[in-house]
């Protein structure tokens, strides 16, 4: 125990050290991680050992991202990407695949098992990094963002089937039909789990559990269903991120989705970190010097391969431009490669130890060079194909512009948006009362479930180009809380907020652009005004 809490200070000590050195230079914090779980490999000799602790935590972060992907995509939004999806994704994985296999079969000469393997795991791209820098610029809406995110989820689907195929390779004795049906029937049993409890009791739980009005209990509930979707599906032979990405698109139909999705990211960010550290623990700082040449030679062949097979799919249905931004931040290879190849080595399939070596250097070196690409894909793409095309449409989230957002649906709130909905100013309120919002919804009033402090949710309403917004809260804390919120965000956007104390009056004033309703100077003028009046 002393030694792991060793390891894990260590680790925690080292990435802090890398990744704020590296934000400074603006490089993403994802290179920092990799490169402490090389560094931690290197000084506790851990290279090509197993944690199965660290493995099952890293497994987590990959759980949630999926999960968040759920709440965004939903249900309906999958069938709107449904070509994405299906066509796009299911011929990237096949052709790709069939590539692959030819090259490592004819030309490396290696055994016909080991090269469906490896033909397998370099056909995934890396969802964790991909839709992390694809969140982070705010361009999953783009058009080749929403191509990635297609191809993506199709890619994280056949997970399923390609450790099933593994496992029949694997099945030396004729039980390849009885490991079809048995995953076959838990697939059954998994999603009738899932359709019915989530049609008829996701809803009515978190009504139940909001009306506790209490944050840790709701982000208590939210960590229940994660971890106990990705545990359900375990239990029945599927992966983690396939349970959780499930309940995140049934949840994505529920009025909870923005408020969830905000509390979840820090949990989300930090499992991911943990991943990203035992994938540099893979990175064997010794072998690589002496096989430099190869490593190169392999992980320009890949992502080479990948971008023209890419490219060339999507040039059926899209520009040159955006075919060739896809094709570009899909050329890694990903995190669920190491899965693959993982199961394979279980089951003494896969190829000898210094190929399997040269193989997973070179992954990790296409998963570190993918931000360093990304940040120059408009240079990369206008290089190539030029910038004659028209710029990419951004689907806006909630298609709001010069409009008002109130923070807050009490008595105030409620009589502010009675006056906006006469005068016809567009508005939209943030409200974190379930009561207060289901109450609004039958007004037709428009209003998103979330608590207005929170970075995410104040970015789903667009606030960079909101008219102003008027935070309608008395407590204190919470309207302050907010409001630094919307300054770190916004610094320009007008904000109009009442100061029922000299110490909120002076913060507010601070904040700068702030409209203030003096409600001391306010009572005391009325007072006044009253007594004067008085005979």
């Amino acid at each position: 125990m002393d030694s792991l809490i060793t390891l894990i200070l260590f680790a925690a000590g080292i990435s802090l050290l890398f990744n704020t050195l590296l934000k400074k230079i603006n490089i993403e914090t994802i290179i920092g991680y990799i490169l402490t779980g090389a560094i931690v490999a290197f000084i506790f000799d851990l290279q090509g050992s197993k944690n199965n602790l660290l493995d099952t935590i890293a497994e987590f972060g990959i759980a949630f991202l999926m999960f968040t992907i759920g709440l965004e995509v939903s249900i309906e939004k999958l069938k709107s990407i449904k070509k994405e999806v299906f066509l796009y994704g299911g011929a990237q994985v096949i052709i790709t695949s069939i590539v692959f296999y030819s090259i490592s079969r004819h030309l490396f000469e290696i055994g016909i098992n080991a090269s469906i393997i490896i033909s397998l795991g370099l056909a995934l791209s890396s969802t964790a990094i991909v839709l992390k820098l694809l969140n982070e610029s705010k361009t999953l809406h783009k058009t080749y963002g929403k191509n990635a995110l297609g191809v993506l989820l199709f890619q994280d689907m056949a997970v399923i089937p390609i450790l099933l195929l593994i496992s029949i390779i694997a099945s030396t004795q004729g039980g390849g039909e009885d490991i079809l049906l048995t995953i076959s029937l838990n697939a059954i049993i998994v999603m009738s789990i899932f359709f019915f409890g989530g049609k008829f009791l996701s809803t009515p739980f978190f009504n139940f559990i909001a009306n506790s009005k209490s944050d840790e209990i709701f982000i208590a509930s939210v960590l229940f269903i994660i971890i106990g979707s990705a545990q359900l599906a375990h239990v029945f032979g599927f992966s983690y991120s396939l349970g959780a990405f499930i309940a995140g698109l049934i949840i994505a139909r529920t009025q909870y989705k923005h408020q969830i999705e905000a509390d979840l990211i820090p949990f989300r960010d930090l499992l991911l970190g943990i991943f990203f550290v035992t994938v540099g623990m893979q990175l064997n700082l010794i072998f690589i010097p002496d096989h430099i040449c190869p490593i190169v030679l392999i992980l320009v062949a890949i992502i080479a391969i990948k971008a023209l097979i890419v490219f060339g799919i999507m040039r059926f249905g899209y520009r040159k431009q955006t075919s060739l931004k896809t094709a570009i931040i899909l050329a890694q290879v990903g995190e669920f490669s190491f899965v693959v190849f993982e199961l394979a080595k279980i089951n003494n399939l896969f190829v000898n130890e210094t190929l399997g070596q040269i193989l997973i250097v070179s992954i990790i070196f296409s998963m570190i060079l993918t931000p360093f690409i990304f940040k120059k894909l408009s240079f990369i793409s206008e290089w190539m194909v030029g910038k004659h095309e028209e710029e990419e449409k951004v689907e806006k989230k909630l298609k709001l512009k010069n409009h008002t957002v109130i923070c807050g649906y009490g008595a105030t709130g409620q009589l502010v948006v009675k006056h906006l909905h006469k005068l016809k100013i567009p508005y939209v309120v943030i409200e974190r009362d379930i009561s207060l919002v289901n109450r609004g919804r039958k007004r037709e009033i428009n209003m998103i479930l979330g608590n207005s402090a929170k970075k995410k949710i104040l970015e789903k309403v667009n606030i960079e180009e909101a008219k102003a917004i008027f935070v309608a809260l008395s407590q204190e804390e919470k309207m302050m809380r907010i409001v630094r919120s919307i300054r770190v965000i916004s610094p320009n956007v007008r904000i109009i907020a009442k100061a029922s104390s000299l110490f909120q009056r002076d913060f507010l004033e601070d904040m700068g652009k702030v409209f203030i309703i003096d409600e001391i100077r306010d009572v005391a003028d009325s007072t006044i005004k009253y007594l004067k009046g008085l005979k």
